[in-house]
């Protein structure tokens, strides 16, 4: 990947929680504005005093300009103005008329919000707080040595002033670091409730999948045995139906195990990279897959022109898959049929997935979606009942949701809702 699409996608990464932080530094910015116009204004009319009057009105258009850059998303230049046209302001009113106590609190608080805005970016904040260190440093040494340019101007409310402002401030970021530190714990809290959750599932999980992989191994065993029984007797007649019925029993275990497998790797986000796909060659890539049972049962699937989609690709094609397979295996059709189709409406992207086969009851509908539920038994229909909680779990990753619409005898239609603007 391109160094400055990496570089990019970090700063858009960061973006959003400098975008809070600069807004608070934003309003700090239009009330100091504000404060040091009308400063500025009181030295001019009480004691006459133009050079302090015009420095003061400096700094509110340092503030000024601020507030435009942010106005115009000029993110990066907010942060150097704060950074560096403040500390540059307060060395020359340091140099021109002192002002010991007012400048030290200035530079304090210019540093903090300095160290802070520059969080994750090491470099640039130890230059920047080091160049506020050495302004501070060789203004005030010059201060002292030779005396400021101009005579000390002292007015009776600047400290008031500096103060106010400083702890204004120095309120905005404490206040965006009490946000961020209250949406951790909000997020804490939630992650451990998803993982409460998750832990019971795969509790839950764990005691059906071994109860159901007995089954198959029994009946494998059980057979097995009939058939070294019957060769030990020489009775041929019953090998080939044995050898079938230990021959299902292995395939349904073949089967459990693949769809173990599916729902862990859901499960535990092993399928986590998105991009750009489109849908309808990811459910071609399922159709294809699904080729010999589709065959096999002289099965028709139909669909049109599906839209690009940000998604997992192989999350996706195992959706199509475990839901045209569904319309496939449980239909009594002579011939199954499987129509797909989308439509965008109301921010959702609506995939639907209908078929002509035996339908589920309005009761089951909501049943059929746990793992290992079957409405049917083995013998009947070949399957572990993972197929369609596998559909649930993909959806849900992808902020979604499934709905089935169905009736005995005539019918299911799958619904498939997903934001059309996933994260």
């Amino acid at each position: 990947m391109d160094t400055g699409v990496k570089a990019q996608q970090q700063e858009d990464r960061n973006l959003p929680s400098d975008i809070d932080l600069l807004a608070l530094i934003n309003k700090s910015a239009v009330i100091s504005a504000i404060v040091c116009f009308a400063y500025g204004c009181t030295e001019f009319f009480t004691q006459p005093s133009y050079i302090n009057g015009l420095l003061t009105y400096a700094l509110a258009t340092i503030f000024l300009v601020a507030h435009i850059l942010f106005r115009y998303q000029k993110y990066e230049a907010l942060k150097l103005a704060i950074s560096l046209l403040v500390p540059v302001w307060i060395t020359f009113n340091n140099i021109c008329v002192g002002g010991d106590f007012g400048q030290s609190a200035c530079f304090l608080c210019v540093s903090t919000v300095t160290y802070v805005l520059y969080q994750g970016q090491k470099t640039k904040q130890m230059v920047l707080v080091g160049l506020v260190l050495a302004l501070f440093t060789l203004s005030t040494l010059y201060v002292k040595t030779h005396g400021p340019l101009f005579d000390i101007i002292v007015q009776p409310f600047d400290e008031l002033v500096v103060v106010y402002v400083s702890v204004l401030w120095i309120y905005s970021i404490f206040g965006q670091y009490d946000r961020v530190k209250q949406k951790l714990i909000y997020d804490l809290e939630q992650k451990n409730q998803t993982l409460m959750a998750t832990q019971e599932e795969l509790e839950r999980f764990t005691n059906i999948a071994s109860h159901d992989l007995k089954s198959p191994l029994r009946n494998i065993s059980s057979f097995l045995s009939l058939i070294e029984r019957d060769i030990k007797r020489g009775n041929t007649d019953n090998l080939l139906g044995n050898l079938e019925f230990a021959k299902k029993g292995a395939q349904q275990m073949h089967h459990l195990v693949q769809g173990i497998l599916e729902i862990s790797s859901v499960n535990q986000n092993a399928f986590v990279t998105k991009d750009q796909f489109s849908l309808s060659q990811l459910l071609e890539d399922a159709v294809n897959n699904l080729r010999l049972e589709i065959g096999e049962k002289n099965a028709v699937v139909q669909y049109g022109e599906l839209p690009d989609y940000h998604c997992n690709n192989v999350e996706m094609t195992l959706l199509f898959q475990n839901l045209v397979q569904n319309g496939i295996k449980y239909n009594k059709s002579p011939q199954p049929a499987i129509t797909v189709t989308a439509e965008q409406t109301d921010g959702q992207l609506k995939l639907t997935f209908t078929d002509n086969g035996i339908g589920i009851e309005p009761q089951f509908h909501s049943y059929v979606f746990g793992h290992f539920k079957r409405l049917h038994s083995s013998q009947e229909y070949m399957g572990t009942g993972l197929g369609l909680s596998l559909c649930k779990k993909i959806v849900q990753k992808h902020n979604g949701e499934i709905q089935l619409n169905s009736a005995l005898g005539k019918g299911s239609q799958f619904v498939v809702l997903l934001p059309t603007n996933p994260e």
